[in-house]
């Protein structure tokens, strides 16, 4: 039984250059379960010469449909992100609305998923505390993760970095060391139990 999308909504975002890849997407997702809103013009990929009030009343369109949505999926072929795309993605992050793109999914499409790893968000890692615990290691070799995050605090990608700075500030690391104590207290069962298997 298909349950993937399990009725979510999901609207599909992206420049209108991408009109094969949206359709092929559009397919997959609502094979997948999910109930798509999809473009309906693709004024670039069709050639369509829209006047600025058909392209203002499209735009605002587009935001009702995220408002409406359970999900943004983002269509960003080999990464590409045009100026409204960002515009959307700004606005649903403003709405605490969940993102996904095209382009991260298909790259986890790719990779083959060990049995003994279980995927997770930045924001869970994050919240562990083990990141500065991390890069004091990396910090030795001139190196960092880097992780940037809008205004409003939400992650946007981590990169691995170089760095000329060496250290944190006490204030950080005990923040740290607070939050990695919560996560062992949390989850020292499940640790047990891997350590076990």
């Amino acid at each position: 039984m298909i349950n993937i999308g399990n009725g979510q909504v999901i609207t599909i975002s992206g420049s209108t250059s991408f009109k094969e890849e949206m359709i092929i997407e559009e397919k997959r997702l609502a094979l997948e379960g999910y109930i798509v809103l999809p473009l309906s013009i693709f004024s670039h990929a069709d050639s369509e010469d829209l006047g600025k009030e058909e392209l203002d009343m499209l735009f605002q369109n587009h935001l009702k449909k995220i408002r409406m949505c359970d999900i943004l999926f983002v269509v960003d072929v080999d990464g590409y992100i045009g100026t409204n795309t960002e515009k959307e993605i700004d606005y649903a992050r403003s709405i605490n609305k969940e993102i996904r793109f095209l382009y991260h999914e298909e790259l986890n499409r790719a990779v083959e998923i060990s049995p003994y790893s279980k995927k997770k968000q930045w924001s869970e890692f994050l919240e562990t505390g083990l990141l500065l615990q991390v890069n004091q290691i990396l910090h030795n070799f001139g190196f960092a993760i880097t992780v940037c995050r809008d205004k409003q605090g939400n992650f946007i990608e981590a990169y691995p970095a170089r760095v000329t700075y060496r250290g944190f500030v006490e204030k950080s690391i005990d923040k740290s060391y607070s939050k990695v104590a919560k996560y062992l207290k949390e989850n020292s069962e499940e640790l047990s139990k891997d350590c076990e298997e």
